[in-house]
């Protein structure tokens, strides 16, 4: 089930390839820092978006992380109150 690479990041899928896994890297940031915008803990975000705090914390770490379905990204967002393009936004400077 888990895939190390040579650069120490776990991957969670055995279909991702290293660009990919580097983009869904970017969307974790971007769900982190969003979440921190709300003064939300983990636990709380994960409460509210009905998921485990769990896939929160993979979805977040910088060197391990799963695959999102879109509902999940969806139910994030809403907490959040941001648009679902603005999590997976993929900026080159993160």
């Amino acid at each position: 089930m888990y895939q190390e690479m040579q650069t120490g990041v776990i991957f969670m899928s055995r279909n991702l390839n290293i660009e990919e896994g580097k983009k869904l890297i970017k969307i974790g940031l971007n769900v982190a820092y969003y979440r921190k915008l709300k003064s939300l803990t983990q636990d709380e975000l994960a409460d509210k978006a009905n998921i485990s705090r769990t896939q929160i914390g993979h979805l977040e770490a910088p060197n391990m992380y799963l695959n999102p379905t879109c509902l999940t990204l969806m139910r994030i967002a809403e907490v959040l109150e941001v648009p679902l393009h603005v999590l997976t936004e993929i900026k080159e400077d993160i």
